[in-house]
């Protein structure tokens, strides 16, 4: 077996086309994130391997007959001086009627050489103004101006100030600037699994004045679409 750790470790395999793992057990496909901040692509693909670690102690109980499958996807959403934010997309098939997709990500913050929160870029009171925006975005864009009523309480759960952990930047006209905050839900977060994972893009002028330092620094603009 070629395990996947050593073809994540070796120069140039950080690029879009993916590794592919084979056994009789299982399928995988990994493909990380290229980018040109060692420290950010040595986090990458860390977490690459150790999810995949994961999936591989699944697949030792997998039926030949099904064997499970697997893959990774990253993809750099916005990337400037400061700031890069990379989308991770998983899926894994480990028995059952269908696959669990889930999303990861990963703001960067170059100056500082780690990983940030949405506290880097906002205020307390700036994200209860995205959540609450995350709300009324779903409830209109996802539920159509009302939410289920069974899915009130995940709903609320899944757009707490706290739970904004998932999400990215996005580019907006102005050049090197973030004009929206994309908050992304895996299936079952805030409706359905038929629904898909699910996502808002929240613009800056509904948190702004509510930003740190680097906040102003990096919003501007409006959107791209």
């Amino acid at each position: 077996m070629v395990l996947i750790a050593a073809l994540l470790l070796a120069a140039g395999a950080a690029a879009a086309d993916p590794v592919v793992e084979e056994t009789p057990l299982y399928h995988a496909e990994i493909s990380v994130a290229a980018v040109s901040d060692a420290r950010l692509a040595a986090l990458l693909r860390a977490r690459a391997e150790a999810v995949t670690a994961e999936f591989r102690a699944w697949a030792a109980e997998a039926d030949p007959e099904r064997p499970y499958q697997f893959s990774l996807v990253d993809e750099v959403v916005f990337a400037s001086d400061a700031w890069i934010s990379v989308r991770r997309d998983l899926w894994a098939y480990t028995g059952g009627a269908h696959g669990n997709a889930w999303i990861e990500t990963t703001l960067w913050d170059v100056a500082a050489g780690r990983p940030a929160g949405l506290d880097a870029l906002l205020t307390p009171r700036g994200v209860e103004r995205l959540s609450a925006a995350a709300r009324a975005a779903i409830e209109d864009e996802i539920w159509g101006g009302e939410i289920d009523p069974f899915w009130i309480e995940a709903v609320d759960a899944a757009t707490a100030p706290e739970a904004l952990g998932v999400f990215t930047l996005a580019p907006g006209d102005m050049p090197g600037a973030a004009a929206e905050i994309e908050i992304l839900f895996a299936p079952y977060a805030v409706g359905p699994y038929a629904l898909g994972s699910n996502a808002v893009r929240i613009a800056r002028l509904a948190f702004e004045p509510d930003v740190t330092e680097a906040g102003r620094a990096l919003f501007g603009g409006g959107p791209l679409d």
